[in-house]
């Protein structure tokens, strides 16, 4: 699929895959089909000099959210070294914001980016979820959430946090994840990589009080 859209002159469609969902998920971008505000709204970058990949990364950005090393070598073919290079230096330019730390480090809109159009990214971005197109599956009858169904900027923080969560963050985490519908403590337990009784006595009981 990478190699026929690349002959075609298009990006490469972004996968991620969740196993203990058994779930993948295919992003395709649709910046090739640009409308007169669209270019309108690149046009913003002429005076960062920016190459043809450091452009697309945040084409992504604008229409995802957020982005992470790996997107943006899925995105651009470059390697991790280059990828690294040149989302810092967009970082460095106020275009992107950085989020996580080390390898979970990922990307979001920075000071300098653009808000024209904006609103969709931003919504992604700030941890709601869609409820028309949030996934969930079936756990002993109950419905569950899929962390391959959040927004992608919701999912790389979840990512970041890593196994020891500071409080104060998973507590943020926690909110941003009920914006979308309200979710169990066996829902927030799978998706956070807890048991539900921890998330409650660490998390909940505080939160509710």
């Amino acid at each position: 699929m990478k190699q026929k859209m690349a002959q075609s002159g298009l990006s490469a469609p972004i996968f991620d895959s969740n196993r203990d969902a058994d779930e993948f998920t295919a992003t395709f971008l649709l910046h090739h089909f640009m409308s007169e505000g669209d270019w309108s709204w690149l046009s913003h970058f002429k005076e960062f000099e920016l190459s043809e990949e450091q452009t697309r990364a945040l084409i992504f950005v604008r229409e995802v959210g957020a982005i992470d090393n790996s997107s943006y070598r899925s995105l651009t073919q470059v390697d991790t070294l280059t990828a690294s290079k040149q989302l810092r230096a967009l970082r460095s330019q106020d275009l992107l914001a950085d989020k996580g730390s080390g390898a979970r480090t990922y990307y979001v809109p920075g000071p300098k980016f653009p808000a024209d159009n904006m609103d969709a990214a931003s919504a992604k971005t700030d941890g709601s979820m869609d409820a028309n197109r949030r996934g969930v599956y079936s756990k002993g009858g109950a419905m569950m959430a899929s962390i391959a169904d959040l927004p992608v900027a919701l999912r790389l923080r979840i990512q970041s946090l890593g196994k020891r969560l500071q409080p104060d963050e998973a507590m943020d985490v926690v909110r941003a994840l009920c914006e979308g519908r309200p979710l169990s403590a066996e829902e927030l337990g799978s998706l956070l990589g807890k048991t539900p009784a921890y998330v409650s006595q660490k998390y909940l009981y505080g939160m509710v009080r």
